[in-house]
């Protein structure tokens, strides 16, 4: 594999079935912050590759497998929000929106409807070899309601040699349309290896996972010490937290966090209290869980946020 993401690998052989009975659209699913879109672009470039490795995946040295990583394979498009490809320096991909929005404004968060109906003239085209197109779409509950029902149209009338790898972090929001003509693959890993994976990558948990430790919770204050953070990592972040701690409120030991089990024990309290309090952490997940659906479009982030914490305290205060 081009990466070297021990997940990857894990995951490569979960996709087993997919690559050696490939349908028009895959969708791939994984927790959120594992990476689930750069695996998929793994998926697009073994397809593409020239030299595949014995596994069938992407040998990484290839011009096929250069051009597949730089975003320049001429049988391959990777439709994403203008902000995500901003994050990575993927310049290319996020600078004909901004012409098209206008360059003022901050780079758009959703895949919109003009990505989708852009994939028309990459579709009517030739491929380039002579063998099969690749779409990478997602995360698609980024997309918003009109490019959906634009993707729909693409999945129910596909042109000849054209497949849709898609992939999600979430599908709540997701319109069952969509769902419907898609082959789901659920990848899973390791708890503890989600989680520390996750972790490490999070730019949030350098600044919050003191706070999750001292058990003191200000919403306000902790809010103003957020400031740009990405809501959903953040809310990520807490689910853990409040899943660990009610797995040391039923005598289980943490899975996510497991050498803070002292600071977690402290946050159970009393045995006495522990069936109020595995009550409350689950309510607390619950609003978390509901509030991740709106974290991609906050009115007023620092108000969002601070809801947020609010709901924390309110699991984790109860005693």
């Amino acid at each position: 594999m081009i990466s070297n993401n021990i997940i990857y690998s894990n995951w490569w052989g979960q996709t087993e079935s997919v690559r050696s009975h490939p349908g028009q659209a895959v969708l791939l699913h994984a927790d959120p912050g594992m990476g689930v879109a750069e695996f998929g672009l793994e998926l697009v470039a073994a397809n593409l590759c020239q030299s595949p490795e014995p596994d069938a995946s992407a040998c990484g040295r290839c011009p096929s497998c250069k051009w597949v990583m730089d975003g320049q394979h001429p049988d391959f498009r990777w439709i994403r929000p203008d902000a995500d490809a901003a994050e990575d320096g993927s310049a290319e991909d996020a600078e004909p929106a901004a012409e098209a929005q206008g360059s003022k404004k901050a780079p758009s968060k959703e895949i919109r409807i003009d990505q989708i109906r852009g994939l028309g003239d990459f579709t009517q085209v030739s491929s380039h070899r002579g063998g099969e197109r690749f779409v990478l779409l997602g995360p698609i509950e980024k997309m918003n309601h009109a490019a959906a029902n634009a993707l729909l149209k693409s999945l129910e009338e596909p042109n000849p040699g054209q497949r849709f790898v898609l992939v999600a972090e979430r599908l709540a929001s997701v319109p069952a349309t969509v769902l419907s003509r898609c082959r789901r693959i659920q990848l899973k890993a390791d708890h503890r290896l989600v989680s520390e994976t996750r972790v490490s990558g999070s730019e949030s948990a350098a600044w919050l996972l003191p706070l999750l430790r001292s058990g003191r919770v200000s919403p306000a204050d902790w809010a103003e010490r957020a400031g740009k953070a990405d809501a959903a990592e953040v809310i990520g972040l807490l689910s853990l937290w409040l899943t660990d701690l009610g797995r040391v409120l039923s005598g289980a030991e943490p899975r996510h966090f497991p050498q803070d089990r002292a600071s977690l024990a402290g946050q159970a309290g009393p045995a006495s209290a522990a069936v109020q309090r595995r009550v409350a952490v689950a309510e607390g997940l619950f609003e978390l869980s509901q509030l991740a659906r709106r974290a991609s479009h906050p009115l007023n982030p620092r108000l969002f946020m601070e809801t947020v914490f609010e709901a924390f305290r309110g699991a984790i205060m109860s005693k």
